[in-house]
């Protein structure tokens, strides 16, 4: 088995995917190739480090999302009050012109001479 062939295979060897003979021949070469059963024990370290930091690996990315969405509550909260506060401005303003525009037709009723 030669080197690159041997790199290709270690990750599912350590998942144990191999068939039997292909695993077979694997250790063979590693027991007579000192880089390839350096890769192998490098990449079994690498591997252990990252199973135990898996949970540090994720808090951060889980802290960050969880304040994100915390801005995004806020930011809909304040979109809310705007909303509440445009809405009672705007019938307010319908409400006055309303007035506004009854008074100067009563007045205008009010005033105008009868007509016979």
């Amino acid at each position: 088995m030669r080197c690159e062939e041997a790199a290709s295979l270690m990750p599912a060897y350590l998942e144990g995917e191999l068939p039997e003979a292909k695993r077979l021949e694997l250790e063979e070469h590693f027991s007579s190739c000192f880089t390839c059963s350096r890769k192998l024990e490098e990449l079994k370290r690498n591997r252990e480090l990252l199973s135990r930091e898996r949970d540090n690996i994720l808090k951060a990315p889980r802290m960050l999302m969880e304040g994100v969405l915390e801005q995004v509550r806020k930011e809909k909260e304040i979109l809310r009050k705007r909303a509440r506060m445009l809405k009672t401005g705007f019938l307010g303003i319908v409400f006055t012109l309303g007035a506004a525009i009854l008074t100067v037709l009563f007045k205008r009723k009010r005033h105008q001479p009868e007509r016979r």
